[in-house]
């Protein structure tokens, strides 16, 4: 799939809302299949704020955290999520 970040970017409103429909869809369907929808490639609050609304269960990208060793992870894991 395309990267949602670029074209909100450069702003092709007809190939953004197209594949945001896409990403609905594809949630619907995985849901539908008792399966978790994942999404990567999340590098901004507006594809993030999109891809919650539309049901995404899980996103991984550049806006929540850049690649890291195991050890940063754990640490930066801890951090986030020690409620």
């Amino acid at each position: 799939m395309q990267d949602l970040s670029r074209l909100s970017e450069t702003g092709d409103l007809f190939a953004f809302i197209a594949l945001t429909l896409s990403y609905s869809v594809t949630g619907i369907l995985g849901h539908k299949l008792k399966m978790k929808v994942v999404a990567e490639g999340v590098e901004n609050r507006q594809v993030w704020s999109m891809l919650k609304k539309i049901g995404c269960d899980i996103v991984q990208g550049y806006y929540i955290a850049k690649p890291m060793f195991v050890d940063d992870f754990e640490r930066w894991r801890d951090i986030r999520f020690s409620n």
